[in-house]
């Protein structure tokens, strides 16, 4: 999943392609469709304690 997120509790979800293999056009209009076909996503609020020990629980590289 791509996303961009608006710092309002929504996000952008955009329809990009899993792999980039030269069948999809390189074009600007491949591109500015992406970004005019976005979806509006809300996303509702975590309770901050679960939040924080799941956290705890991932693995998280440098």
């Amino acid at each position: 999943m791509t996303y961009s997120g608006n710092g309002n509790g929504t996000i952008n979800v955009y329809n990009v392609p899993l792999r980039w293999d030269g069948i999809y056009p390189a074009g600007e209009n491949f591109y500015a469709d992406i970004i005019k076909n976005k979806k509006l996503v809300s996303v509702k609020m975590g309770d901050d304690k679960k939040i924080i020990k799941l956290i705890k629980l991932l693995n998280i590289y440098d």
